[in-house]
């Protein structure tokens, strides 16, 4: 009896074991998933310097501060992975900004690695009081996403106002039973969505995210193809 006891216990460890180091092997996988963009932004701004820098010096002192800006997300992109992966606690300090000038930013990362274009349209000059990293990323990650389930050379719109951003694409859309469950950390879409998996982490970090800075993300049909994600603002005082 204490020896089939002790292979049921045994048993039940190698299983924990297996499901631990298949977690951290998905864990890793996504982690470079996510880290694609802006590492993508910075190759593609450095053969941008090595191509024209000479014709064109004029260039060298903006890209070089936009490198060291995207090297510096890169850091405090992974150091939030971290936090993540151990299931701590993100907190960022509010700043002030307008909505259209933190799109056109992230807008520009996905220039050089992408061939869907990207259309912003909304009120223009809304001031917002927020975490800029934290909004920024949770932009990133579901821009990201829409280009990844459109098709090559399709546009995706983004739409802002006092409530809400909008990120709209003309992709293979996203079920009702699969719209709140892609927000879940390490769960894989339906693969009859194409040839595309979830990332498993990228929406569970835009999640949290927007705890952090009091919004809420939902998703709605585009009619007739395609998804919306909404960034809704709880808090509309932090909007102007």
């Amino acid at each position: 009896m204490e020896i089939r006891e002790l292979a049921i216990n045994f048993n039940d460890l190698v299983e924990r074991l297996q499901e631990k180091i298949e977690s951290e092997k998905e864990f890793t996988t996504n982690l470079s998933h996510e880290l694609r963009t802006p590492v993508m932004a910075i190759s593609g701004y450095i053969s941008l310097l090595k191509r024209r820098r000479v014709e064109h010096p004029e260039i060298v002192e903006n890209a070089l501060d936009y490198l060291e800006k995207e090297s510096e997300r890169l850091k405090k992109l992974i150091e939030d992975f971290l936090t993540l992966s151990r299931n701590g606690q993100i907190d960022y300090q509010e700043e002030i900004f307008t909505i259209e000038s933190l799109l056109l930013e992230v807008k520009a990362t996905f220039e050089f690695d992408s061939s869907n274009e990207i259309d912003i349209e909304g009120g223009g000059e809304l001031y917002i009081k927020t975490s800029k990293f934290a909004l920024r990323e949770i932009l990133t990650i579901l821009i990201e996403n829409a280009i990844k389930y459109s098709p090559d050379r399709t546009r995706v719109f983004i739409k802002y106002n006092k409530k809400e951003i909008q990120i709209i694409d003309e992709g293979v859309g996203i079920t009702d039973s699969e719209k709140t469950k892609v927000f879940n950390r390490f769960y894989q879409v339906d693969k009859s969505r194409g040839s595309h998996t979830g990332n498993g982490i990228g929406l569970a970090i835009a999640q949290q995210y927007a705890e952090i800075i009091k919004a809420k993300i939902f998703i709605t049909d585009n009619l007739p193809e395609g998804s919306i994600f909404h960034i809704n603002f709880e808090d509309e005082s932090g909007v102007s």
